[in-house]
């Protein structure tokens, strides 16, 4: 994932001159002014620790009308003065559903009839699973590796391989990073 500084010196300079902003209302507003390129803001909370860090979540739709929700961090890094903040898409049924989707159609247009695809979360970062599909031409049939990464926007993305093969179908829920 990528991180987004914002200085403690910017920060109290904020603070204490004409925008009073609390120090959590700014930090949540970066959030949502980096992920706002990525598509509309739906929703932003960050709750501060009694390590006096920030965690939560934000929320976005994206251009093609698809969810987005992502896992925030906000680390304060006194050797900086800053804070680092991270944004990560959170892996739930709803992005599995969305990247079967978007694998479906990515088969389909090469082609091929999807009998079945599964993925599952592994951990925070990857899924892996199968598509069973065959081609409408040949008859021949074949189960394909599916496998998915976190990439360094925070963002999922996954494909299917044949395995010993050439890719046969990559999808992504939309294109987005996290809060640079």
């Amino acid at each position: 994932m990528k991180a987004l500084s914002i200085s403690l010196g910017a920060l109290c300079l904020l603070l204490t001159g004409c925008n009073r902003q609390s120090e959590e209302a700014l930090i949540e507003n970066t959030v949502s002014n980096t992920l706002s390129a990525q598509g509309n803001v739906q929703q932003v909370d960050l709750t501060k620790g009694a390590d006096n860090n920030y965690s939560g979540t934000a929320s976005i739709r994206s251009a093609d009308g698809q969810s987005v929700r992502f896992n925030c961090t906000a680390r304060r890094n006194e050797a900086q003065q800053q804070f680092d903040i991270r944004c990560g898409q959170v892996i739930d049924q709803v992005l599995l559903d969305q990247l079967k989707a978007n694998m479906r159609r990515s088969l389909e247009q090469q082609s091929l009839t999807v009998a079945d695809i599964e993925l599952t979360k592994q951990d925070e970062d990857h899924v892996t699973g199968f598509a069973q599909v065959s081609d409408p031409n040949t008859g021949e049939s074949a189960r394909l590796v599916c496998t998915g990464a976190r990439q360094d926007g925070g963002r999922v993305m996954a494909r299917c391989d044949v395995p010993g093969g050439p890719a046969q179908g990559g999808a992504t829920p939309s294109p987005a990073d996290d809060a640079q």
